[in-house]
């Protein structure tokens, strides 16, 4: 079913684009050909890698489990690179 974490695994393939140029992966490789961003860009903190990882889990109950989370922690990384 639907429910808010599918928004929250879109906004990962957005930042996922932002944070490296490119879009993950589709299809079966999805799963296990995702390399995460800050293997593709060092300059993307490794904190806000595993974020953009999280989100892109495939299984929903392994992402965060709502966009307020999402945002304290980016807020949080945010603070730990000022």
């Amino acid at each position: 079913p639907v429910d808010a974490r599918t928004d929250l695994f879109s906004l990962g393939v957005v930042l996922y684009q932002m944070a490296t140029g490119a879009l993950p992966p589709r299809g079966a490789a999805f799963a296990v050909d995702q390399p995460p961003p800050s293997s593709i860009n060092p300059a993307v903190p490794p904190a806000l890698s595993d974020l953009v990882m999280r989100l892109l889990a495939r299984d929903r109950d392994l992402r965060p489990p709502t966009a307020e989370a999402v945002a304290d922690e980016l807020r949080r990384i945010e603070l730990a690179l000022s």
